[in-house]
């Protein structure tokens, strides 16, 4: 349904009134529905005019009293919603209405046409049939309206032109659209309009010629702009044009516009004249609607994967229930083969359990019956419960061989945090299970390090494959995820990060994750500190985060992930320390070279446009006596050497370690 604004656009003529019958035809076909009619009202709301989708181009618009018309009513309400009538029959229009008693209509949707803001018909869809139009089916007829509002507008500009026999003043000054004159490749006139598309007062543009209203690279003329010489030869031959191109404005704006040039005889001045229209919100629109096409495509792929694999996950442990359930009543199955078999059908148990929740899971959360229940609990308990656990489930998977690491903080062996455990649970079992998959040796890494005056940061981090950066935020969708793994996970859903992210939110948190490939990936989620009384003030301000007063200083922090920008503020914002923030190595580099007042710079390492190795030797060449600590969250063997020798001072691994952080931090300032 979606890739309708290139088709019309390629199908688009010169002439409006064509356009509007193509239009008409292609909205029968877009929303499959049984007729399309344009009703146009007349300025006195006395007559319509009528066309039809199964009308010929050449076929003259019926012409209609107003009087019993369901689209009278939707024109003349004042409500600029869409009319829906589910069925006509119960409604006076099933007598009164000519139209739907020719075309035996049941179902009938209409919106209005109004360009400019002045409403003047309205475009409806029917069926003879009972239907229910959805959301989706309004948006498009409301684009496809705002089409046949512009086309209407074209059409009133053209014909005004026509009209005026060159006597053309009051029209010229008072058109919607710009209207210029030229002589060849020089403009000689402009009306008001076409002075405010351009940003031009009508003194400064006199004179000049269309390419130096068009966007240049690098002092050459665009392919388009070579293209206009063209158009304009051609037009001056006698053969009207009608194109589209880009312009700019006088500050640099670039905007598109639809272009009608014209031969002008008679005139001494002028030899053509241009019709400009700006199509930019046009342009914008189609562009979201083709890239919205796109998204769908894409959504509807993966999640046809992920059914197919849903349906396998299915079968595969209820295939594996029933085969080893029928094997334990074999006569002839040894002791030792039931203690197996039961195992196995406990395992596969466990696999079902699993999938069904994370269908129920995902159900709920799309239907906002997840309910929170906050209970105060050890959050070291807690995760040691969790380590138990994912130690057995790391034995029933055969990855023995990789190392699951649980990492607290040693000063807070009595955090006790109020929240939901349940759903907390839930995402920690969903990010390490999603590790499981995708790591076959090294790590897998989880627990807290950072704890800020108004959250608590947890973390999991794998050794595993990775996710590619434009990948990083389409992995917590729905069925998102990344094709490059797709084919590693043989057991999920592709709704283990998405239901994760919801609970975080539910929860009052974010998530976000550092990833490189064939390097790990890092998922970062934070909960909202809610302590118990006492705790909270002794151990943030005393013994985890200290209680210094940097009010004096001023530290940079570059990092492009923007969530750990924002951690990072948090934990700090009790010194009272000036922060700056850089997305990538080279607005760290001028944000030193401006602001001299640079004390500190906690440098990412992996950014784009520039890395945190080169920003830190253009920094350290400029102001030696900036302190650079370097940050990564994946460290090779040579990392921290090839900090040092980049003019860092310190290194430190993700997730840092705060508490380490503020030490270094102190040391440095004192």
């Amino acid at each position: 349904m979606l890739s309708f604004p290139g088709k019309i656009a390629n199908n688009l003529s010169k002439n409006p009134l064509e356009n509007i019958y193509m239009i008409v035809k292609e909205t029968k076909k877009i929303i499959e529905c049984s007729y399309c009619f344009y009703y146009k009202i007349s300025d006195t709301k006395t007559s319509l005019e009528i066309i039809t989708s199964d009308m010929a181009t050449n076929d003259r618009p019926i012409t209609t009293d107003v009087n019993g018309q369901i689209c009278f009513k939707a024109i003349t309400s004042g409500d600029k919603k869409p009319l829906s009538i589910i069925d006509i029959e119960k409604t006076k229009f099933a007598t009164t209405d000519n139209t739907v008693l020719k075309y035996k209509l049941k179902t009938y949707l209409s919106v209005l046409i109004q360009p400019e803001g002045k409403v003047i018909g309205c475009l409806a869809i029917a069926d003879t049939s009972l239907r229910e139009f959805s959301i989706d089916d309004e948006h498009t007829l409301e684009s496809l309206a705002l089409l046949i509002g512009l086309q209407e507008q074209y059409k009133a500009s053209l014909e005004l032109v026509k009209k005026s026999d060159y006597k053309y003043s009051a029209i010229f000054e008072n058109a919607n659209d710009c209207i210029v004159l030229l002589n060849n490749q020089e403009i000689v006139d402009i009306n008001d309009k076409g002075c405010q598309m351009f940003g031009y007062d009508k003194e400064e543009i006199i004179g000049m010629s269309p390419s130096e209203l068009s966007p240049k690279v690098e002092g050459e003329l665009t392919e388009d702009n070579q293209n206009k010489t063209g158009y304009l030869d051609a037009a001056l031959d006698g053969i009207p044009q009608h194109f589209e191109w880009m312009h700019e404005k006088k500050d640099g704006t670039i905007f598109y516009t639809d272009i009608s040039l014209t031969r002008l005889d008679n005139s001494k001045i002028y030899n053509s004249l241009a019709i400009i229209r700006d199509i930019s919100k046009q342009k914008q629109y189609e562009k979201e609607l083709i890239e919205a096409s796109e998204k769908a495509t894409e959504s509807n792929r993966m999640k046809s994967l992920s059914l197919a694999s849903m349906s396998h996950e299915l079968r595969t442990p209820l295939n594996s229930i029933i085969g080893f359930s029928d094997l334990l009543l074999d006569e002839d199955t040894t002791e030792e083969e039931k203690e197996m078999f039961s195992k196995l059908i406990q395992t596969a148990g466990r696999s079902l359990m699993q999938l069904i929740g994370d269908i129920v899971d995902i159900s709920k959360i799309e239907a906002g019956q997840v309910t929170i229940q906050k209970s105060m609990f050890n959050v070291n308990s807690f995760l040691q419960e969790i380590l138990l656990t994912f130690k057995q489930e790391k034995e029933i998977r055969g990855k023995t061989n990789i190392e699951l690491k649980l990492v607290l903080s040693d000063k807070a062996s009595d955090l006790r945090i109020e929240t939901d455990p349940h759903r907390l649970q839930q995402i920690f079992n969903n990010l390490l299970t999603n590790s499981l998959k995708f790591v076959d040796d090294g790590f897998i890494e989880f627990g807290y390090l950072s704890i800020a005056p108004e959250y608590i940061q947890f973390y999991v981090k794998d050794t595993g494959v990775g996710i590619e950066t434009n990948k990083k935020d389409k992995i917590f969708e729905q069925y998102g995820q990344d094709k490059s793994t797709y084919s590693r996970n043989l057991e999920g859903t592709g709704l283990g990060l998405a239901i994760s992210k919801s609970f975080v939110e539910l929860l009052g948190g974010n998530i976000w994750l550092d990833s490189e490939i064939d390097e790990g990936s890092t998922f970062y989620f934070t909960i909202p500190f809610e302590a118990k009384t006492g705790f909270k003030d002794f151990y943030l301000n005393q013994s985890l985060i200290g209680s210094d007063n940097w009010s004096q200083r001023t530290i940079l922090i570059a990092d492009d992930v923007k969530d750990n920008y924002i951690f990072l503020k948090g934990v700090l914002s009790h010194t009272g320390v000036n922060i700056l923030w850089a997305q990538n190595g080279e607005e760290a580099v001028n944000l030193c070279k401006s602001d001299q007042k640079v004390d500190i710079v906690l440098m990412d390492i992996k950014m784009p446009i520039m890395d945190g190795l080169l920003a830190s030797k253009l920094i350290k060449k400029e102001n030696p006596d900036i302190v650079i600590i370097a940050q990564t969250a994946f460290a090779s063997a040579d990392d921290r050497n090839n900090c040092l020798e980049s003019g860092c001072d310190q290194y430190f691994k993700k997730p840092i370690n705060h508490e380490k952080l503020f030490s270094v931090i102190a040391e440095y300032f004192n």
